[in-house]
C-alpha cells in the first residue's frame, strides 16, 4: 500500500486589524492614500433595486450596502440575490448615508460576536469599553501635540493595562476578557477607547495586516498596534512594504466601512468553527458593504474550501485575485482547490503566479513541486522542491516522504 501524499500547505484566513475613523478631515489623504467609499443603511421598509427599467429584487430597511457610483437621485449598489452577486440601482430617498457619527464601533462589534455566541454580554462589555476610554482620555489629556496623544494612548493601553499581541484572532469581548488580541483585535480596541477623544484615526487595511492612520488634514502618522502601539511617520518604509495601491490598501475607511473588514473576519472565525451558513451570512454582508474588498472573497473561498467545496471556493479565490492581482495567498489556495478537483496543470499555473509574486516564500513551490510530482514531471519537481527546502529547511522530511514514494 503506498503511503499517502503529504497535503499541500494552505495559507491562513486573512485576519485584518479593524478600526474607526473621526469625523473627515477637512481635504482630502495624500496619494496613495485614499479614502473610502460612502456607505448607505436602507431606511424605506423594502426598497426596490433595478437596472435598466427591471428590478432584479428588493433590499430591506436596516441594511448596510457601499455606494459604487452615483447618477442623480439613484445609487449603485451591489446585493445578493440568493446566490448571485447583482448590480442595481436604489432610489437615494429610499437610503440615508451613514456618517461617522452615526455609527458606534464598540456597539457594532459587541452586537455581532452576541449574533453566533448568545453569552455575550453587551450591556456589561459595553461598560468596559467605556470605563476604558475614560481612562485613555485622561492618560491622553497631557498630550499638547495629536502624536503624544497618541502615543499616551498607547502607553495606556499597552503598559498600563496590559494589552498584549497575539496571532490568534479574537472577537471584541474575547480581547477584553483575556487581554490579548491580533492586529484586528488590538486595532479595534485602540480605536474604541481613543473614540471620545475625536480624534481623526482611520482603520488602514494592508494585506494580512492592517495599522491605524492619523490624518486630520494638517498632521498625519501611523500607530502599530500589534507593535505596542508604535507611533510613526516613515512613509518610505511604508511604501517598501506594502507596494501599490491594490484592492482596497491604503484606503483609510470610515467607521460603517470598517464593518466589512469585521465582517469578513467573524466570518473566517466561523468557517474555522465549521459554521458555514453562519459565516457566509458573514462574507454576503461584508461583501454588500464594500464589493471591493478581496479579503471577504478570500475568507469566504477558504472556509468552503474548508468543507470541501473546492467549485466554490475557486470561483471566490479568482475574485479575490481579480480585485487585488498581487494576492498571492489567494492564488496559492486557488491552486490547492484545483488540486482536489483534479485540475494538475492548472493549478501548477496558480502556484507559479503565487512563486513569481513572492520568490522567497516557500509553500508555493511546496506546492508547485508536489503538484509536479503528480503529474509525472519529477525532474522538475525535484527542482521546485529543492527550491522550497532551502527556503524552510523543515520541509526536508515531507519532501524525502515524497520522493521515496
Amino acid at each position: 500500500m503506498r503511503a499517502p501524499r503529504p497535503a499541500l500547505l494552505l495559507a491562513a484566513s486573512l485576519v485584518p486589524a479593524i478600526a474607526s475613523a473621526a469625523a473627515p478631515p477637512p481635504r482630502a489623504p495624500q496619494a496613495p492614500y485614499a479614502r473610502a467609499m460612502d456607505t448607505i443603511e436602507i431606511v424605506a421598509p423594502e426598497a426596490p433595486v433595478s437596472l435598466a427599467g427591471t428590478v432584479l429584487g428588493t433590499v430591506k430597511r436596516g441594511q448596510w450596502f457601499g455606494v459604487r457610483e452615483r447618477q442623480g437621485d439613484l445609487l449603485a449598489i451591489q446585493f445578493f440575490g440568493g446566490r448571485n452577486l447583482r448590480q442595481g440601482w436604489v432610489r437615494a430617498a429610499d437610503a440615508r448615508v451613514l456618517a461617522d457619527g452615526d455609527v458606534d464601533l464598540a456597539a457594532q462589534a459587541l452586537e455581532l460576536a452576541r449574533e453566533f455566541d448568545p453569552a455575550v454580554d453587551v450591556k456589561a462589555l459595553r461598560a468596559e469599553v467605556d470605563a476604558l476610554a475614560s481612562r485613555v482620555a485622561r492618560a491622553a489629556a497631557g498630550g499638547a501635540s495629536p502624536r503624544e496623544k497618541a502615543l499616551r494612548i498607547s502607553q495606556q493601553l499597552f503598559s498600563a493595562e496590559g494589552f498584549r499581541y497575539d496571532v490568534t484572532p479574537r472577537t471584541l469581548d474575547r480581547v477584553l476578557r483575556e487581554r490579548r488580541g491580533n492586529c484586528l483585535g488590538l486595532s479595534l480596541l485602540y480605536l474604541c477607547a481613543a473614540e471620545r477623544l475625536g480624534m481623526a484615526f482611520h482603520m488602514l487595511p494592508f494585506p494580512g495586516h492592517a495599522l491605524i492612520r492619523y490624518d486630520d488634514g494638517h498632521e498625519q502618522f501611523n500607530v502599530e498596534p500589534s507593535m505596542g502601539g508604535m507611533v510613526f511617520r516613515d512613509e518610505a518604509y511604508m511604501a517598501r512594504r506594502y507596494g501599490q495601491p491594490q484592492g482596497i490598501g491604503w484606503t483609510l475607511l470610515s467607521k460603517p466601512q470598517t464593518m466589512t473588514m469585521l465582517l469578513a473576519d467573524v466570518g473566517g472565525m466561523l468557517g474555522d468553527e465549521k459554521r458555514v451558513a453562519e459565516a457566509t451570512r458573514c462574507f454576503t454582508r461584508a461583501i454588500e458593504v464594500n464589493p471591493r474588498y478581496e479579503g471577504a472573497y478570500y475568507n469566504w473561498g477558504t472556509a468552503l474550501a474548508a468543507q470541501g467545496q473546492h467549485a466554490l471556493a475557486c470561483d471566490k479565490f479568482a475574485r479575490a485575485t481579480q480585485l487585488r492581482p498581487g494576492f498571492l495567498d489567494a492564488y496559492n489556495n486557488w491552486g490547492t482547490s484545483l488540486v482536489q478537483l483534479g485540475e494538475l496543470r492548472w493549478a501548477c499555473d496558480k502556484f507559479a503566479t503565487a512563486a513569481r509574486l513572492d520568490p522567497t516564500s516557500p509553500t508555493p513551490l511546496y506546492n508547485w513541486g508536489m503538484t509536479l510530482l503528480r503529474l509525472g514531471q519529477r525532474d522538475e519537481a525535484i527542482a521546485k522542491l529543492g527550491q522550497a527546502v532551502e527556503l524552510q529547511p523543515s520541509l526536508k522530511r515531507l519532501v524525502d516522504d515524497a520522493l521515496a514514494h
